[in-house]
């Protein structure tokens, strides 16, 4: 665990396994999370299973150095700063695992580098918002009608029925925070869970995820990757669970359609964070894939 030099700013890095070890790099979600969840839950598991499990906070986040406040964060930054990390550590190539928003960096990235990139595990991507905003929104409106909140689920499905694409102002986000208590639900597929996930995270500030300053890249990612996929020519797997939101049938299929040999893995007992949820498989699956099927 160390701080790396790049671009002008130092990345906090958390690099397991052995040194030798097929190395494979996460790029985390949010925007503005980090790879403390991740790392926590699977560096040393992978790494067990011959991994170099390279977990990097990106530029400006919780352990990386902070950014001045009127500082841009863009996607080619980002993709600019895992490219000089690569190289930093000395590197030819390596895998990628792309988690949630990770997931449509780690698409750009692929493409950007397709000679850099030599395999990339999509964990539930975050390939099109408005797929999933849809989705979203209707397991938001199932919830409220469950509630008797007639008027919170009209809402929901209102907006899930917009004729346009939707886009960052139909905060799709507020309406899962308005569930409240029942927010989990969107995340976890159990109660117990999300408890577990949030007693393993209780040592993160609460000021950690900066997602304020991450808003431009939000909005950014509401222009769909998923016409990306038909680019890439590198092997490439998808890992998402039965209960995710984020990751309707809609998209499996269209990765499916997309890509010369398609692999896809659905855990049944987890919905966003199969790396937490179901912690056993995910690490078989993820290990089979780069030491194995990649």
């Amino acid at each position: 665990m160390t701080l790396i030099s790049v671009n002008g700013t130092r990345l906090y890095v958390d690099a397991r396994g052995p040194e030798d070890g097929v190395p494979v790099v996460f790029v985390h979600g949010g925007p503005g999370m980090s790879c403390h969840p991740f790392m926590s839950a699977q560096g040393d598991a992978l790494a067990s299973r011959g991994l170099r499990i390279i977990g990097v906070d990106q530029r400006g986040l919780f352990r990386s150095d902070e950014l001045p406040a009127d500082a841009e964060i863009t996607i080619e930054a980002i993709i600019g700063d895992f490219e000089a990390l690569r190289e930093a550590l000395g590197l030819d190539g390596w895998g990628v695992i792309g988690h949630s928003f990770g997931g449509w960096l780690a698409t750009h990235y692929a493409v950007a580098h397709p000679g850099r990139v030599r395999s990339v595990l999509f964990d539930s991507p975050g390939w099109d918002q408005d797929i999933a905003g849809r989705h979203r929104l209707a397991i938001i409106a199932e919830i409220l009608d469950g509630r008797g909140d007639e008027e919170g689920a009209t809402r929901a499905r209102r907006l899930m029925m917009k004729p346009e694409r939707l886009a960052l102002a139909d905060d799709v986000h507020g309406q899962i925070a308005a569930l409240g208590e029942d927010a989990w639900r969107m995340t976890f597929a159990t109660r117990e869970a999300s408890d577990a996930f949030d007693a393993a995270q209780a040592e993160v500030p609460e000021d950690a995820w900066r997602w304020e300053r991450h808003l431009h890249l939000r909005a950014r990612s509401f222009e769909p990757a998923l016409p990306l996929l038909e680019k890439l020519t590198m092997p490439t797997m998808l890992l998402h669970g039965r209960h995710d939101p984020v990751v309707p049938p809609a998209a499996v299929g269209a990765y499916r359609a997309a890509v010369a040999e398609p692999r896809a893995v659905r855990l049944d007992g987890s919905a966003h964070l199969p790396f937490a949820e179901e912690p056993e498989a995910y690490t078989e699956a993820v290990a089979a894939f780069f030491t194995k099927g990649a």
